[in-house]
C-alpha cells in the first residue's frame, strides 16, 4: 500500500512540473516573440549558453541547413537589436508539447511582405538555475528562387 501512494505521489508530483514547465514554456515564448518585436536588450539572456542554433534555408525544392555557434548567434542578435528596427514577423498556429527533458514549441513564421510561412522550433529547458531558457533554435526560412 505504502509503494502504490509513494508512486501516486511522485506521479503527481511529476505531473505539477511537467504543467508547470507548459505554463512557463508559453510565457517564455511569448516573452521571446514580444522582445523580438521591441528590440529588448535582455533577448540574449532567453537562451542557454550552450543553445544548438540552425538555420535551413529553403526555396521549395533545394534545402541548406547551416549550424551557428551560440556566440555568433547571441552576437548578431545584440547588432540586430541596436538597429532598433523590431521584428515584424507574424507567428501562427502555435503549438506546445512535452519532449525529452523540456518543452517544444513550434509555429508558423510569416513575414508581412511574403505569403509563404517559415517553421520555428524551439526547444525550453531548464537550467542548473532553475530558469526555463531555450536550449535548442531550429528555423526555416523560404526564399525566392
Amino acid at each position: 500500500m505504502k509503494t502504490l501512494l509513494v508512486l501516486l505521489l511522485l506521479t503527481l508530483v511529476s505531473s505539477s512540473a511537467l504543467a508547470d514547465d507548459l505554463v512557463d514554456a508559453k510565457a517564455a515564448f511569448a516573452t521571446l516573440i514580444q522582445y523580438q518585436k521591441t528590440d529588448d536588450e535582455r533577448s540574449p539572456d532567453l537562451f542557454s549558453k550552450d543553445c544548438v542554433i540552425t538555420y535551413t534555408m529553403s526555396d521549395g525544392t533545394n534545402e541548406k541547413t547551416t549550424a551557428v555557434p551560440t556566440e555568433v548567434f547571441i552576437d548578431g542578435m545584440k547588432k540586430a537589436i541596436a538597429q532598433k528596427k523590431g521584428s515584424q514577423e507574424i507567428h501562427g498556429n502555435v503549438k506546445y508539447a512535452q519532449e525529452a527533458g523540456g518543452i517544444r514549441v513550434t509555429a508558423d513564421v510569416r513575414r508581412p511582405t511574403s505569403s509563404r510561412s517559415g517553421l520555428l522550433s524551439v526547444l525550453y529547458r531548464r537550467d542548473s538555475d532553475g530558469v526555463l531558457r531555450i536550449h535548442d533554435f531550429r528555423a526555416t526560412m523560404y526564399v525566392n528562387r
